[in-house]
């Protein structure tokens, strides 16, 4: 069943009235759909997708694909208010395109990421964070694995080297160290000889 907030239940909608848009550029593969199942299932809706008149979703057809894969009767969406063609597929774009353009605070994110697991959530899974997500996340850079054959130890055990940002060090280590707890198979040694 939908859970949507209460602050936007008044937009709900039966989700059978509403049809992803066709001429969508932004693509959901599967790791991104799963992401928007789970973030649905941990939160609910917390905001509304986009629509126009006729029920196209503009903005939000992942949430609206993945909504539907739960079963969930009702979505909350707001109507588009501008009829210029125009307009609706510079709106879809710009909505999509605005949070790539955004960046991370590698002290904020490590410290939010680090109070999560200590309340006991499973970031790598719940929240679809890697260790080399979260590296590209930070700015940090990690090894080109082309060259990984140079990088081995007596045991055949990869290296990775990672450069940390100025002034995040202390952080982001304790961030990949944190990863790699988390993670069968993975083993963090720290050298800092480099």
């Amino acid at each position: 069943m939908a859970k949507i907030a209460e602050s936007i239940q008044r937009f709900a909608r039966p989700i059978g009235e509403l049809q992803e848009d066709p001429g969508n550029a932004r693509k959901h593969g599967e790791r991104n759909q799963a992401s928007i199942k789970a973030s649905l299932e941990d939160f609910g809706q917390q905001k509304p997708v986009v629509c126009l008149a006729d029920g196209t979703v503009i903005a939000g057809n992942g949430v609206l694909a993945a909504a539907r894969e739960l079963g969930w009767a009702e979505l909350a969406a707001v109507t588009f208010t501008d009829d210029d063609v125009a307009a609706i597929r510079a709106f879809a774009v710009a909505d999509n395109r605005t949070a790539e353009l955004a960046e991370w605070s590698a002290e904020a994110l490590t410290e939010a990421l680090s109070r999560l697991r200590q309340q006991g959530w499973e970031v790598e899974q719940r929240l679809f964070l890697a260790p080399e997500d979260l590296a590209e996340l930070i700015g940090a850079e990690a090894a080109d694995p082309d060259d990984m054959d140079n990088k081995t130890d007596d045991n055949g055990i990869a290296k990775v080297t990672v450069q940390f940002p100025l002034g995040s060090e202390g952080d982001v280590r304790q961030a990949l160290a944190d990863l790699a707890a988390g993670l069968p198979g993975l083993e963090w040694k720290e050298d800092l000889s480099v």
